[in-house]
């Protein structure tokens, strides 16, 4: 996904992502991942006041790992990061500027994407999001198994230093919010494999994509592959 600016894109794409975001249905306690359907001719009468004000979000961008020795550096995450920020706050207006946490390397220490700050950034957010509200969680980095990396995860130790999808989806579960999107940015490394950094090819800039790519991720991953595989 490429770091371009996500704001001039056509209403009818907006509108689709509000519908997906206020029409969702639990997914985690209902051990199901869909979206309830709405007629389009009854989204006018919506009213997202409500919703917005108890939404809640953390947008997470790792483009430098510690240990870059074993993990390579990525170029676009953290303008990913920022890009699914301004979306949703500033293009969408789901979520008020104040209930949006954003994470990325390069930022005072409070603000970068170590594990210990995700985890207690996405623990808050689950606490805080109102049944009325929905909650997006948004993460840019490298994959390995079944782990996210953050910028202080080691590759000898996954376990104790990367962050488990089990305990994002824990967290997610335990929240009372009812609308939980979690959006993972990311490649998936098969054991064996050693993470390097992207060539001349797969680190071209590529375009951001458009509030729609977003919209129609709602409720499952997104994926991104390198040339020449094909992103489904």
């Amino acid at each position: 996904l490429g770091g371009a600016a996500m704001h001039s894109h056509a209403p009818s794409i907006y509108l689709l992502f509000a519908l997906a975001f206020a029409a969702a249905r639990p997914a985690f306690a209902q051990g199901e991942r869909a979206i309830a359907a709405i007629p389009l001719d009854e989204v006018s009468a919506q009213d997202f006041s409500g919703l917005r004000q108890q939404s809640y979000g953390v947008f997470v961008g790792v483009d430098r790992f510690l240990d870059e020795e074993s993990i390579g550096a990525l170029r676009f995450a953290v303008a990913d990061a920022r890009a699914a920020r301004d979306c949703f706050v500033e293009s969408l207006r789901l979520i008020p500027p104040q209930n949006a946490k954003l994470l990325v390397s390069g930022a005072a220490e409070a603000e970068r994407p170590t594990r210990g700050n995700i985890l207690g950034a996405i623990d808050d957010a689950a606490r805080l999001a109102g049944p009325d509200g929905g909650l997006i969680v948004y993460l840019s980095s490298h994959g390995i198994e079944n782990y996210i990396l953050a910028e202080d995860s080691r590759r000898s130790i996954l376990n104790e230093t990367a962050i488990a999808l089990a305990s994002l989806e824990g967290i997610l579960g335990r929240s009372r919010c009812p609308r939980r999107f979690l959006i993972l940015d990311a490649c998936r490394e098969t054991p064996g494999a050693a993470l390097r950094s992207p060539s001349p090819a797969a680190a071209r800039p590529h375009p951001s994509p458009p509030c729609s790519a977003l919209a129609s991720a709602a409720g499952v991953s997104v994926r991104a592959c390198a040339s020449p595989a094909i992103a489904s």
